[in-house]
C-alpha cells in the first residue's frame, strides 16, 4: 500500500517537474508569439500532466496483435536476404 503510494508520488512528481522545465524553457517563446495570457495559461499543463500520470493504463496488450505478425515477415524477409552467418 504504502510502496504503491509513494511511487505514485514519484511518478507524478517526476512527470510535473518535466512539464515545469517545458513550460519554463518555452515561455519567452509563447510569450513573443502569443502574449501574456496564452503563457499563463501554459502553466495548467503541469496540474493537468500531474493528473494524467495518475490515470491507470487498461491491462490489455499495449502492441496490436498484427504487429507481431508484421514483426516476424519482416525478420523473415531480412533473413532470407542476409547471407549465413558462419
Amino acid at each position: 500500500m504504502h510502496a504503491d503510494l509513494l511511487s505514485m508520488l514519484a511518478t507524478s512528481a517526476l512527470a510535473m517537474s518535466v512539464a515545469i522545465v517545458v513550460v519554463w524553457l518555452l515561455r519567452a517563446t509563447m510569450r513573443r508569439h502569443f502574449g501574456a495570457q496564452a503563457c499563463h495559461a501554459m502553466w495548467l499543463i503541469v496540474p493537468i500532466v500531474a493528473v494524467a500520470v495518475l490515470i491507470p493504463v487498461p491491462e490489455h496488450d499495449v502492441m496490436p496483435q498484427w504487429t507481431s505478425v508484421a514483426t516476424a515477415t519482416v525478420t523473415e524477409a531480412v533473413s532470407a536476404r542476409l547471407p549465413p552467418i558462419e
